[in-house]
């Protein structure tokens, strides 16, 4: 298991530090009805940055898709989040039911179930 930063993996650090500062700014701003949401993304887009920025430093398969299965289900989370947020953002906000919430948080847990458990059933 050799490991072994490389510029990629220093750029995916950087924007989850990045990604990281800008939720704790935003977590200032939570009277917005949008801000819990949007820090949520933002915590999502730190933490993919760092796992595929870690997977960049392996040098042996097996190692990175371990890492990537987890790059991959984390970063499956953030279209949704996206969208959530952008529907608060434009204020219409009252679509966003109970139901539906859990409608939408239903694909982004299978794609994550189904990603990490890959290797249980499919190839590789």
């Amino acid at each position: 298991m050799l490991w072994t930063p490389t510029p990629y993996t220093v750029v995916g650090v950087v924007a989850a530090v990045a990604s990281a500062g800008v939720a704790a700014v935003a977590v200032r701003h939570r009277s917005k009805p949008y801000a819990e949401t949007f820090v949520a993304l933002m915590i999502a887009l730190a933490a993919w940055s760092l796992v595929y920025g870690v997977q960049l430093g392996f040098t042996e398969s097996t190692f990175q898709l371990v890492w990537q299965r987890s790059a991959l289900a984390v970063g499956g989370t953030i279209p949704t989040l996206w969208f959530v947020f952008a529907v608060q953002y434009a204020g219409v906000d009252e679509w966003l039911t109970g139901r539906r919430l859990r409608l939408l948080a239903a694909e982004p847990a299978a794609f994550a179930l189904l990603t990490l458990t890959n290797h249980l059933h499919g190839s590789r």
